[in-house]
């Protein structure tokens, strides 16, 4: 379970557009082979979170979810948040 001190906020920058998302935690950067994304099972990941999720990799039994922000930031409702 996540705590107020390991919340950080990730600042993406897209265009024009800058925003911030809290993320539980952050655990550096991973490299993965290019050609080694998978898809990924609906039923492996959080139903809220499925339409931003466009892959996986897997590092020994451990699956790692490519979260996409553009799809995130084209999502009609994104900005709703912030009214």
């Amino acid at each position: 379970m996540s705590t107020q001190r390991n919340k950080r906020v990730l600042v993406i920058e897209l265009g024009d557009l800058i925003n911030g998302l809290v993320v539980d935690a952050v655990l550096g950067m991973q490299h993965f082979p290019d050609d080694s994304m998978q898809p990924v099972a609906q039923d492996e990941v959080d139903e809220r979170l499925a339409p931003y999720v466009i892959g996986q990799y897997r590092r020994g039994d451990e699956n790692w979810p490519v979260f996409s922000i553009e799809a995130l930031l084209e999502n009609e409702h994104y900005m709703d948040i912030a009214v």
